[in-house]
């Protein structure tokens, strides 16, 4: 849906600027779902939850807002960099990502989209769960038809598979099977098609985490096999249900504990790439970052992409985009997941 900058209000706080794609049209849903997001993260208010930093603003024909500054890896990257995770630390971070569902949950919003990149984790190992470009809230009006496929396959809901509705239940299902990829070092189910994938959540058996991870806790495995249970009914009836389940496994407090494997993972991914501080971002030659900085009125930035200078956007509320290459945490192209399917 657009683009995401390291940005610097002209007050000197750094935040992270969601732009809008241009491509897309104003009246579009893809359009409609970027300005609800921004809408449903001002409802929201959890630390485990990436904050909003500003409205929906727009300059010209393009829509933007800033959002918190979450320095740190995707949790993506960071099992690209180190693999799977031992069994306290995988159930310490699912329980953090439940923890902030049950809050948005409560505020009677599903997020629809929970994977491993859309979770991001700060440099002491906390996690923080973004992208509410795919969520729904009931309260506000659909932007969606009926049967519409909403999500990533890999990660998906049998529901969402088949087009019903997703609910609550659903995100637990999505984290069920992200946390059997985060003890298991894979997803529970692979394909090379999106359809396929889709019809295995669906149809096919749940798979045993101990035979995929046999040192882990067979306890875990049988939170792990809940979660992922094909009728939401027989699912943990709440996030934070799922989160109490997880609590004899993860540790007391990940950010606090010695010696964090999370907080070493999330460093190892960081020196695992050149950049510096965003996912994707290369370091900015001297000739850009001399363009980056070139003179401009107040409310004026200069976006660089590649060395070359694509158009001076002025921003409202002093919003200085200041990484010379857009991304802030895209997805990983070599991971197993299949791209998120959008409707035509």
């Amino acid at each position: 849906m657009g683009e995401v900058w390291l940005a610097k209000h002209e007050a000197g706080e750094r935040v992270a600027l969601k732009l809008m794609s241009a491509e897309l049209e104003p009246e579009s849903a893809p359009a409609a779902r970027f300005a609800r997001e921004i809408e449903i993260l001002a409802g929201l208010d959890h630390p485990g939850i990436a904050r909003a930093r500003s409205g929906l603003e727009q300059a010209d024909s393009t829509y933007y807002y800033a959002m918190e500054l979450i320095l740190g890896r995707n949790l993506a990257l960071v099992l690209d960099a180190g693999g799977p995770l031992p069994a306290t630390q995988a159930a310490s971070l699912a329980a953090d990502v439940l923890h902030a569902l049950q809050a948005a949950h409560q505020a009677g919003v599903v997020h629809r989209d929970v994977k491993p990149s859309n979770v991001l984790l700060d440099r002491a190992g906390r996690a923080r769960l973004t992208d509410f470009g795919l969520a729904r809230a009931c309260n506000r009006s659909r932007l969606t038809l009926d049967a519409t496929v909403l999500g990533t396959p890999t990660y998906m809901s049998p529901e969402q598979a088949e087009g019903r509705e997703a609910t609550p239940a659903s995100d637990v299902y999505s984290v069920g099977a992200l946390l059997f990829e985060l003890v298991a070092g894979e997803p529970p189910y692979q394909a090379e098609q999106p359809l396929a994938l889709l019809r295995m959540h669906v149809e096919a058996p749940i798979p045993d985490l101990l035979e995929r991870a046999p040192c882990a806790p067979p306890a875990l495995a049988e939170v792990v096999t809940r979660a992922l249970q094909k009728d939401p009914a027989r699912r943990f009836p709440s996030a934070a249900a799922m989160a109490d389940a997880l609590a004899e496994f993860a540790l007391p407090s990940l950010a606090q504990s010695q010696g964090s494997t999370i907080a070493l993972r999330v460093a190892r991914a960081e020196q695992a790439s050149p950049e510096p501080l965003l996912d994707g971002q290369q370091e900015a030659s001297p000739a850009d970052q001399t363009l980056a900085k070139a003179p401009r009125g107040p409310l004026w930035a200069a976006l660089v992409l590649g060395g070359a200078l694509l158009f001076g956007l002025p921003l409202g509320n002093g919003w200085l985009p200041a990484s010379p290459t857009p991304s802030l945490n895209p997805a990983s192209p070599s991971r197993t997941q299949t791209p998120p399917l959008s409707p035509p």
